[in-house]
């Protein structure tokens, strides 16, 4: 399945820290190109849409939350 412009942004950046937790306010300016509110859930769906597309079946979590920081590529 093909990656909208926005998922792919997110992959490349998660993937160009692999390992390192990178913060929301980071990953909203590079995707969204504005900064991360704390009611704004845009890049939590962003990343499930891209979750499903990495893993169809669920069982392999390659994107982690890290609660109140944001998220990391293993």
């Amino acid at each position: 399945m093909p990656l909208t412009a926005a998922e792919y942004i997110l992959l490349r950046e998660l993937m160009q820290k692999a390992g390192v937790v990178l913060d929301r306010e980071h990953l909203m300016k590079a995707v969204f190109h504005r900064s991360w509110q704390y009611e704004d859930r845009s890049l939590d769906v962003l990343v499930t849409r891209l979750r499903r597309k990495l893993e169809p079946t669920g069982e392999n979590e390659r994107i982690k939350a890290v609660r109140g920081v944001g998220y990391i590529l293993n």
